[in-house]
């Protein structure tokens, strides 16, 4: 069972962005904070790890349209902003310099996720394109999806993507060493998705301010060779068995779709629960 955080307790309000606010994202190490704005900015803060309050560090500016999504690397070293603008940009976290601006995509990029290397990363959006770059500015592979991709959530060893399309309501699970996929559908559009760093877990956001759990299964992000040895003893493939519902629901404002985009996380000492 993945249980919601209670001690959650009000502790600061961050008003230096001058319009919405439309993502943020703690570094993995907890000490920064990144924030996306409709004021096409992107901030990043300190936090103090004794207070837990924070205060701006950088302020990333240059982009041509509001601030959709941003993503850390694994190392907290560099920062992907996906903008309006259909433009990623890459930035040195320690700096707050501009390194790269990516133009692969034809639309607007709605999420982007970083491959366990720290070197690649994905990007997608409504333009129906997948894309992995690398951090020397180039474009290394891409992959004409058939749906709009909302969000996208990459295990913590890569082994498993899901890309959230949100006005089909479908979930689309994708392994990655052999490209095979399966699906799960949704009983609303999506806002959002997160996976658990080891792949078992499944957060779903969705517009009727409901967020589902769902358990993916241990088998699921194996490694090619747990897979393939499992295959072997006549064990189905997860992607042909993945749940029919999710195994937990969460409700707020009463299930009817409000001012502002529902986001949940996983957070605690083991990644495991759910806030």
């Amino acid at each position: 069972m993945l249980p919601c955080n209670p001690s959650i307790y009000f502790l600061q309000v961050l008003e230096q962005h001058s319009n919405e606010v439309w993502h943020i994202a703690f570094s993995h190490d907890g000490e920064q904070l990144a924030s996306a704005s409709k004021d096409r900015t992107v901030l990043l803060w300190r936090v103090c790890p004794s207070t837990g309050r924070a205060t701006i560090r950088h302020r990333l500016s240059g982009h041509n349209g509001p601030v959709l999504y941003v993503a850390w690397s694994p190392r907290d070293d560099l920062l992907l902003s996906c903008c309006d603008d259909g433009r990623i940009r890459l930035w040195d976290t320690a700096t707050g310099t501009l390194k790269h601006t990516y133009s692969h995509h034809r639309d607007t990029v709605t999420s982007a996720a970083w491959l366990p290397d720290g070197q690649r990363f994905l990007s997608a959006g409504p333009d129906k394109l997948l894309v992995m770059s690398d951090i020397n500015g180039r474009e290394i592979s891409r992959w004409k999806r058939q749906l709009a991709v909302q969000d996208m959530a990459l295990s913590g060893d890569g082994s498993l993507l899901v890309l959230g399309c949100s006005s089909d309501r479908l979930l689309q699970i994708i392994r990655m060493s052999d490209q095979a996929e399966g699906v799960l559908q949704e009983m609303s559009p999506l806002t959002s998705v997160v996976l658990s760093a080891d792949g078992r877990y499944l957060l779903t956001n969705l517009q009727c301010h409901t967020v589902h759990l769902w358990d993916l299964g241990s088998n699921l992000a194996s490694s090619p060779g747990g897979l393939a040895a499992a295959l072997d003893s006549g064990e189905p493939d997860p992607l042909t068995s993945l749940p029919p519902a999710p195994a937990m629901e969460y409700t707020a404002n009463g299930g009817r779709q409000g001012r502002f985009v529902l986001r949940s996380g996983f957070g605690g000492s083991d990644g495991r629960s759910a806030n």
